[in-house]
């Protein structure tokens, strides 16, 4: 696992790795980037989402979350416009 810890811990995952507590990606950008994190939240209210730092995307890269509908694509038309139903 990845940590700030002064002991350098390093792990390998998918082309990852963990070096003074910062992960990064060989090829592909990480999905928990810093960066990219940074930038998901310059504009929160685009996306209808926040993007955060989950345990369970450590090790994933950028097109692994796409890949597994993070939510980063708005939905198809039809479902865009799905009301609630009302109980009568």
């Amino acid at each position: 696992m990845c940590s700030l810890s002064a002991q350098l811990r390093l792990f390998s995952f998918h082309g990852s790795s963990c070096e003074d507590g910062r992960l990064t990606c060989e090829e592909d950008q990480c999905l928990v980037d810093e960066e990219l994190i940074r930038r998901m939240h310059q504009h929160p209210l685009r996306h209808g989402w926040i993007a955060a730092n989950h345990s369970i995307f450590w090790g994933r890269k950028l097109k692994e979350g796409l890949a597994l509908r993070t939510g980063t694509f708005l939905p198809e038309e039809k479902a865009s416009i799905i009301t609630p139903l009302k109980l009568i």
